[in-house]
């Protein structure tokens, strides 16, 4: 008889009475139906003729049957396939093969035709169910009928270990078969596998038993599939993808057993029994998912699967914990590390598990060779770009097996890192021809996809619907379930189906995010994204804001389940995260004093939760932000924020008052690990330099408040109430306690960084209160305090240093500039305080007052100014390097000096002297600073034409102030100046009239010089540590230099007698530019450039005669020079002696012999 045509309707009857003198009870803690009251006997079903044993009448049923847990739902005996793989798990055979049903305390029904009685059983709880899902007075009492007698089965099946067994788990009834109506009861018959519906009359040790008999009833149903087929398929057998009713039997038994008891009974099914591995991977894909605590309990397998297989070389453990691990790392970094991670972790080190013998290394690369015709690209991706560590002398296995790989990628069309991608589109001949045969066989194996090898799997979705669609509707999902504390366990599952939307919304690969990039570039000042991504962020983004809000409008940020952390692991572990960051330097960069309060606390909260998850992210680059290079998360999300105007001053307070009020809120059992490892201490330093400019209270002591937690008030805030609230927790006292910690001080230079942002005239503050701050900040906060926190020890110097150099590396920073084409450099484009170079006006005059009677403040008698200590501390830093980067950057730093020496008063330069006594002004920095950076040269030889330029400027100099020419001090530059115009003329090709003018030149300089009695010998023995001269050597090119020697002897002629004879220091000097001269020879440097320039400038004489003559010039002035004269030749001669080995005995003769020697006489051999 047709369910339909049934005689009696099951949800219309008062009470059911089996022919039974006894009454069976299921104690609870309420009535689900008010009372039963026994009516006339009512057989069910009884066209099936049956004469049933006893009868139930279903007095007191518990209440708790159907106070269900959030896990319960229901699977229906009209059985689709997850309800055929139900019944299955409820054991036996598809007939019942017994005569007779176990039931508790000596109860049965006995039937001659078991089969029969099977059928007539599953018709009439197909009936039972139905009338469940209709809404009927009567239903709870349905739904406690199907309860007790769930529990009747199982107490039989699984009893007490106390109790006689009446009956087996293999002889329990399945009562199941495929049903035409599929999954609509599917649901009501899950509800038997509720804890709730077996708890009561059945014991503990019953209900473990019966959900592990049904864990590996599950697990080996049907199996079918081959490893092969797991290894291709598994990406089909993740959470989001395998059906409701399945996820939900997963849960239900994995919530009985618990997380340790599943994986122990996971491990022990795989080692003793067949599996069907799609069972056994869905379902630990719920488990990683819904139980994070199994994450651990799945590394420690997956390790002692991994030791197991490498010292047995046990091929079954290495294909188990290769397919647990990619299955778990399928449901992403918010349940599981990523497969990148875990095989580095593994291989890629001299730890690793393959390192303890060759037979390991052949184990692990035969064992990788043999997946590559199976297993996705993502995977061979991983093991190219991270390697396993391999000893030099195997590293052909390595590279066969790259070879293979690299074929298989190929051979799918799949990309590779440009980094790892090679010419051609094989490398087949690189391959062993036996791997390769077995490769392309396993290939044409791997085509045929197996049949049926996906029941279970979650309907796909509609083609037709919108993939932004589709992940909207999962993540109001989400957000319903944060209304509902009862929820909270299925949050995680609901968030893998969120990130398998998200997939599916971008059209991206997800398994780009394997091989995620170790450092994000970003364009912050002009952030773009494309539309898509963008409006999956926004969407992403504003569902987080929404999910926040509701959460915390029912308990607050401590008490909220996890969903954040795995909502911000969704963003983080998907390619979309670069453009999560794009739209974040949008909204907090550009646009953050226009956001509202629900955005605000949001975007706060997700800068929480981002800093909580920085060991998996990667560090940023954001250009003009961080010229010196990368940051963390946390810290460039801090370098978003911005003080310049009151603006947005205003939303920094805000979003740093949201960020710590919330971290310290969601984790204050350790707030000051919260603020440390997932805020930026920059972030909190911030938000006390907003307090103290913005609050004239905070900058005096007041009482802390000693509440014991802060509020964390979600609902939409006026300025007044985030003042309030940034107020209320600077008066904190937990708060203050966290400030004294040494990373989180506000130092007097952090303050000056801060504050050189602001710009006056959009400032917060008028000028007065500016300033009023400005010497409370000063003079009476950091000057006062110890250095230990941030201070300057009382020491007005101390300060003055500090705001010079931040004054200098401000200017030349990107902070300084307003970011536009046309912008200058430095003060030209500014846009930081200026009030600044004020209160380092007013230092400076302190600084003159506090030395009194010095010759000069900031210095003693026998130390520089501070000032020009600074500046040459940080210009002997870039002195480093001759590259057009170090050169340039060497300008700026002057160029900056030159801007401040203007600002400040004359005294800095010139001393202040007193009126006591005649003092001669201090100005030897002053004079060494323009002498070595900012003179006549540095000028001349940045312009195109330094010969040019120097004659213009020696002209009007002459014209206008003639006695700087006058000045042996310029007499030397223009000496150095005429002998590289002298070079200069003859290296680049110019006439034979400005060569001789250049000698001309150079002659008339040499004879004034002559007449003042002024050494030029120097010009010629430069050296980088002459303190005088010897920066001139960084003014003129290396070629210049090198050909010294060469202007030397070409003005021999020019030379003074009194200059060879009396000089002291001119016999040293000739030979050294001889030595030099034979070297460019020897070099060949004469025989390149030289003779060519001779011969443009149609000059006589060669550089053999110029050698010639210069040689002959030494011997014949030897003789004429005192032999204390040569006391330094063998130091001068030292590692030389081969360039003229005559010229080098003679002058060694010279300094042994008496006074009668003589170049020309015959020498005494004997």
């Amino acid at each position: 008889m047709s369910a339909s045509a049934r005689p009696s309707r099951i949800g219309n009857q008062r009470g059911l009475q089996w022919r039974s003198s006894h009454y069976v009870g299921f104690p609870g803690r309420g009535c689900c139906c008010s009372r039963w009251t026994p009516g006339s006997p009512k057989v069910l079903d009884r066209a099936a003729g049956f004469n049933v044993a006893q009868h139930c009448d279903l007095r007191n049923w518990s209440q708790q049957s159907h106070k269900s847990a959030a896990l319960e739902a229901a699977l229906g005996p009209r059985l689709s396939g997850p309800s055929r793989l139900l019944a299955a798990a409820a054991g036996g055979r598809p007939d019942l093969g017994q005569r007779s049903l176990g039931l508790r305390s000596g109860y049965h029904l006995v039937h001659p035709d078991m089969q029969a009685m099977t059928t007539w059983l599953f018709r009439n709880l197909c009936a039972l169910c139905e009338q469940i899902e209709m809404p009927s007075p009567s239903s709870d009492a349905t739904k406690a009928m199907l309860s007790g007698f769930v529990q009747l089965l199982v107490s039989s099946a699984f009893p007490q270990s106390s109790e006689p067994r009446l009956g087996e788990p293999e002889k329990t009834t399945r009562v199941g078969k495929k049903s035409k109506t599929g999954r609509e009861l599917d649901f009501f018959w899950l509800s038997a596998y509720s804890g709730h519906v077996c708890c009561g009359m059945i014991g503990v040790d019953s209900h473990k038993r019966f959900f592990s008999h049904t864990l590996t009833q599950i697990l080996t149903h049907k199996p079918v599939l081959k490893v092969s087929d797991a290894i291709q398929m598994q990406k089909e057998w993740g959470f989001a993808k395998t059906c409701q009713e399945l996820t939900t039997l997963y849960c239900r038994v994995l919530v009985m057993l618990g997380p340790g008891e599943s994986v122990g009974r996971l491990q022990e099914v795989l080692e003793t029994q067949e599996v069907n591995w799609q069972y056994v991977l869905s379902c630990l894909s719920t488990l990683v998912v819904c139980f994070p605590e199994a994450q651990q309990l799945l590394k420690d397998w997956v390790a002692s699967l991994m030791a197991h297989a490498f010292e047995s070389y046990h091929l079954d453990s290495m294909v188990t914990a290769f397919l647990v691990v990619r299955q778990a790392t399928l449901e992403g970094p918010f349940v599981f590390p990523s497969y990148a991670d875990w095989f580095k972790e593994s291989f890629g080190s001299s730890l690793g598990y393959h390192s303890c013998s060759k037979k390991a290394l052949v184990f692990l690369f035969k064992f990788l060779s043999d997946l590559v015709p199976w297993e996705p690209p993502r995977y061979m991706q991983v093991h190219i770009f991270h390697p396993p560590l391999v000893p030099s002398k195997y590293h052909s296995l390595l590279t066969d097996y790259i070879s293979l790989a690299k074929t298989r990628l190929v051979d799918l069309k799949a990309s590779l890192p440009t980094a790892l991608a090679l010419p051609g589109s094989t490398q087949a001949d690189k391959i062993p021809s036996s791997l390769y045969d077995a490769y392309c066989q396993a290939c044409a194996t791997a085509e045929k996809q197996p049949k049926d090898a996906t029941p279970g799997k979650r309907p796909e979705p509609d083609q037709a619907e919108q993939p932004l669609g589709l992940l909207t509707a999962a993540l109001e999902e989400l957000r319903a379930l944060m209304t509902d504390p009862t929820q909270y366990d299925v949050m995680s599952a609901q968030v893998a189906v969120i990130s398998e939307r998200l997939s599916f919304a971008l059209g991206h690969n997800s398994d780009d995010s394997s091989l995620r990039r170790s450092k994000i570039q970003l364009n912050v000042l002009n952030p773009t994204l494309q539309r898509q991504d963008q409006a999956v962020v926004d969407l992403l983004l504003t569902a987080f804001c929404q999910n926040l809000m509701a959460a915390s409008s029912f308990v607050p940020p401590e008490r909220q389940s996890p969903w954040a952390v795995l909502f911000v692991r969704i963003l983080c572990g998907h390619v979309i995260f670069p453009a999560v960051l794009s739209r974040l330097c949008q909204l907090l960069y550009h646009q953050g004093p226009s956001l509202g309060a629900p955005h605000v606390l949001g975007l706060a909260a997700l800068a929480v939760h981002l800093g909580e998850s920085r060991s998996m992210l990667p560090e940023v680059d954001p250009g003009v932000l961080a010229p010196a290079g990368s940051l963390c998360v946390p810290e460039f999300l801090n370098s978003l924020l911005t003080c310049r105007t009151r603006e947005s001053l205003l939303f920094c307070m805000k979003f740093c008052t949201a960020a710590i009020s919330y971290c310290l809120c969601k984790f204050s059992a350790q707030p000051h690990a919260a603020l440390q490892n997932c805020l930026s201490p920059g972030l909190i330093k911030r938000f006390q330099f907003i307090m103290l400019r913005v609050f004239s209270e905070a900058r005096t002591p007041c009482p802390p408040e000693h509440t014991a937690s802060l509020s964390w008030r979600p609902s939409d805030l006026p300025p007044a109430d985030w003042q309030s609230a940034a107020f209320s927790l600077w008066r904190w006292s937990s708060f203050q306690e966290l400030l004294k910690e040494k990373e989180f001080y506000l130092t007097y230079r952090d303050w000056v960084q801060l504050e050189l942002e602001i710009q006056p005239e959009v400032d917060i503050l008028s000028d007065t209160e500016r300033h009023d701050f400005h010497q409370w900040a000063i003079y009476e906060h950091f000057l006062p305090a110890p250095s230990a926190l941030g201070g300057c020890d009382g020491d007005l110097e101390v300060a003055f240093t500090v705001l010079v150099s931040e004054l200098m590396d401000f200017y030349q920073s990107s902070r300084s500039y307003n970011h536009s084409p046309d912008s200058d450099l430095v003060l030209g484009g500014r846009t930081g305080n200026e009030d600044i170079l004020s209160r380092l006006q007013e230092m400076a005059v302190d600084l003159e007052l506090d030395q009194g009677s010095s010759a000069s403040y900031g210095c003693s008698a026998s130390q520089s100014h501070i000032l020009f200590r600074l500046f040459r501390r940080r210009l002997h830093t870039l002195a480093k390097g001759h590259s057009t980067a170090t050169s340039l950057r060497r300008q700026r730093e002057l160029l900056v000096c030159k801007r401040l020496l203007l600002r400040l008063p004359p005294s800095v330069l010139m001393g202040s002297p007193q009126t006591r006594q005649p003092v001669s002004p201090n100005c030897e920095e002053f004079f060494n600073l323009v002498n070595s950076e900012l003179g006549l040269l540095n000028v001349c030889f940045r312009s195109e034409d330094p010969a040019l330029v120097a004659n213009l400027t020696l002209t009007e100099c002459q014209s206008k102030c003639p006695i700087i020419l006058t000045s042996a001090l310029m007499l030397i530059f223009l000496l150095f100046f005429s002998l590289m115009s002298l070079l200069s003329s003859y290296l680049t090709q110019q006439d034979t009239a400005e060569y001789l003018k250049a000698m001309d030149i150079c002659a008339e300089v040499l004879v004034y010089l002559g007449r003042r009695k002024v050494s030029w010998l120097v010009l010629f023995q430069l050296t980088e540590t002459d303190a005088e001269l010897g920066h001139l050597l960084h003014l003129a090119p290396d070629q210049h230099t090198r050909l010294l020697p060469f202007a030397f002897y070409r003005l021999l002629s020019y030379f003074s007698e009194d200059a060879i004879i009396k000089e002291e220091a001119f016999l040293h000097v000739a030979v050294d530019m001889y030595l030099k001269l034979m070297q460019l020879f020897v070099d060949g440097e004469t025989r390149t450039v030289l003779p060519q320039a001779s011969k443009r400038l149609k000059l006589q004489g060669s550089p053999v005669q110029l050698i010639t003559e210069a040689r002959t010039f030494l011997l014949q002035l030897i003789p004429q020079c005192p032999k204390q004269r040569f006391s330094n030749m063998r130091e001068l001669l030292a590692g030389r002696e081969d360039c003229d080995p005559e010229m080098s005995t003679v002058l060694l003769q010279r300094w042994q012999a008496g006074p009668s020697f003589d170049l020309y006489q015959e020498p005494h051999l004997f």
